[in-house]
This record gives C-alpha cells, sequence and structure tokens, in this order.
C-alpha cells in the first residue's frame, strides 16, 4: 500500500492541473471590400516589428465576409503585438501609390494614430492574461 502512496499523489496532482489552452481571437473591421483576403502577423516582441513580417511569431491568412475577417491564434500567457494588411489583389505584398503611401489597407493592434512612421512595438503591444484575449483592429486606407 505504501509504495502505491507516491502514484496516488502524482494522479492527484496532475488531475487538479488546468491544461487549458489559450486563444487570442482578432478581429479586423473597416475593411473597403471582401476581395482578397488579410494577412495578419503577431509578433512577440519589438524585433522586426512591424516591418520584417518574416520576424513574427505567427503569420495567417483569414478570408473577408462582410467588410470583416476574424482570426483565432494561440497565444501563451505574454506581450504581443499585431500588424496586417489587406491583400486585396492576393500578391502578398503591400502595394504603394507614386507618393509611397499604401494603397491596401493594414492596420496595427491598439489601433494607434499612424503618422509620418510606422507605430513602434510598445504603441500597439496587449497582454493576453490567463483568459486568452480579444482585440479589434480598425483598416486604415490612404
Amino acid at each position: 500500500m505504501i509504495r502505491f502512496l507516491p502514484v496516488v499523489f502524482l494522479l492527484f496532482l496532475f488531475s487538479s492541473l488546468k491544461l487549458v489552452a489559450q486563444y487570442c481571437e482578432i478581429t479586423v473591421t473597416g475593411l473597403r471590400n471582401d476581395n482578397g483576403e488579410v494577412r495578419l502577423y503577431l509578433f512577440r516582441n519589438s524585433d522586426g516589428f512591424p516591418e520584417e513580417l518574416e520576424k513574427s511569431a505567427i503569420a495567417t491568412t483569414s478570408k473577408i465576409t462582410n467588410n470583416k475577417a476574424t482570426v483565432s491564434l494561440p497565444a501563451s500567457f505574454g506581450t504581443y503585438a499585431i500588424t496586417f494588411m489587406h491583400d486585396e489583389n492576393l500578391d502578398g505584398e503591400m502595394q504603394y501609390s507614386w507618393l509611397g503611401m499604401p494603397s491596401e489597407g493594414f492596420g496595427f493592434s491598439n489601433n494607434p494614430k499612424v503618422r509620418m512612421r510606422a507605430p513602434n512595438f510598445e504603441e500597439c503591444s496587449f497582454v493576453v492574461r490567463e483568459s486568452g484575449c480579444s482585440v479589434t483592429i480598425d483598416t486604415k486606407y490612404y
């Protein structure tokens, strides 16, 4: 009986742990049409944010329905930032006008004002806590 005590203790310990996956639901609103897709990039830190998309922790796409896109991403506890683009022509790249302004929609978590520079990680960061998170990002067009 005594030699089974450690096994019983471990079973009790593991059965009391909550193994819940954290998810962050991201909703992109204000898309001007349902053409193309939304390309969304989740960053865990400032390294590469927001221009070096290959350094994002997660890159995904979403279909657009009724000028809105929703993505659910796995995200453990921590601080994150998101950038996205409305890839209307499905070429995988942001299109620019002859003035150098984006001609496709884009946005960032926390919806910071975009002026003469892209916002930094701190301006766009949000925290994923125990219950996951919900983030709504408004689309900007020039």
